[in-house]
């Protein structure tokens, strides 16, 4: 929009993620009524708000484990070499409600077979952009607990807002919000799976017109 709106020759296309082929894995026994869960140390000036998400983060858990049926399986995706790991996270979130016997805790999996796995999930509950990319992709209903504008512009793309399915680090007050985000997430799973199965197949598609609108754009 920036651009256009500075007279710059361009075009939006999805992010090739979309597009990412998963690659089957072995999956825990008894991998079903799952809700994916992504959480990790927030970064890039965001650490202070890591004391209220940490609560939402355990408050989250104990109302799934709790108040429904579900399992939980904590889906890890950033590794940083400087100390940025979901690990940690998970592993003190499972230790904290492992006794329950309903938390998975996943190791590291590739790009494809995090995707696959995603897919297993009923729904998803992702700090990481990435991880809702291929929730998004496989049609799962999706609550990103993200800080950065990116997460935001995607839901817009795919929803025409960012209302409910994106909810803003920076914008948590009390440590249920997540529950309440989550909340509204299961209210409306079916919608939401629908709908995705409805936009993916042609969204996805728009990433093969990449090199088609570069040479355009360019001319």
């Amino acid at each position: 929009d920036a651009l256009q709106k500075h007279g710059i020759n361009s075009v939006l296309i999805p992010c090739t993620a979309f597009a990412m082929k998963e690659e089957e894995c072995d999956i825990p026994e008894d991998f079903e009524n799952i809700v994916g869960l992504n959480m990790g140390p927030l970064a890039q000036g965001n650490e202070v708000y890591n004391e209220l998400y940490y609560q939402n983060c355990i408050e989250l858990m104990r109302y799934i484990l709790t108040d429904t049926d579900f399992r939980i399986a904590l889906i890890p995706h950033m590794n940083w070499q400087d100390g940025i790991s979901d690990f940690d996270t998970h592993d003190w979130l499972f230790n904290m409600f492992k006794q329950t016997g309903r938390v998975f805790n996943l190791r590291e999996r590739n790009a494809p077979q995090q995707k696959y796995i995603l897919g297993k999930c009923r729904m998803v509950v992702t700090t990481r952009t990435h991880v809702s990319v291929s929730s998004y992709a496989k049609a799962v209903p999706t609550l990103v607990t993200g800080y950065k504008q990116k997460s935001i512009g995607i839901a817009r793309d795919i929803f025409g807002t960012s209302d409910n399915y994106v909810m803003p680090i920076q914008d948590l007050s009390a440590k249920r919000d997540f529950v309440r985000g989550f909340k509204w997430l299961a209210d409306n799973e079916e919608r939401i799976g629908n709908q995705l199965k409805e936009i993916m197949p042609a969204y996805i598609s728009r990433t093969e017109t990449i090199k088609e609108e570069i040479k355009r754009v360019s001319f």
